[in-house]
């Protein structure tokens, strides 16, 4: 639905099955069957570089999403409308109806949330 069939094509695989092992047995304990889903949607195995490629390209697609890399969050504030985000790079605060905190395990966004 999100139209990043095409992208993710190219560079995932669609297994017939998994095979869940412990590190350095051969044998499998458990297999599971990897059958589409009932909208028909395939089951893919990618790497996640490439998903979040395959998701960044979709987000941009729409002219509804701004990615501003390279820049810190030293302060986020919630408004009525959203969020009013302070930069680290000394830019404008930046007001938002919605951020996406993906900035991992030790995330600032969840910290100043």
């Amino acid at each position: 639905r999100w139209g990043l069939g095409t992208p993710l094509s190219q560079s995932a695989v669609a297994p017939a099955s998994l095979a869940i092992r412990r590190w350095g047995e051969p044998r499998a304990f458990a297999t599971m069957p990897t059958a589409m889903a009932a909208d028909g949607s395939p089951f893919w195995v990618a790497l996640r570089s490439d998903l979040h490629a395959a998701l960044r390209a979709g987000a941009v697609a729409t002219g509804l999403v701004t990615f501003r890399e390279g820049v810190g969050i030293e302060s986020l504030r919630e408004r009525d409308e959203g969020l009013s985000i302070g930069l680290s790079d000394g830019s404008p605060r930046l007001d938002t109806p919605c951020l996406i905190g993906a900035d991992g395990q030790r995330s600032t966004v969840r910290r100043l949330l």
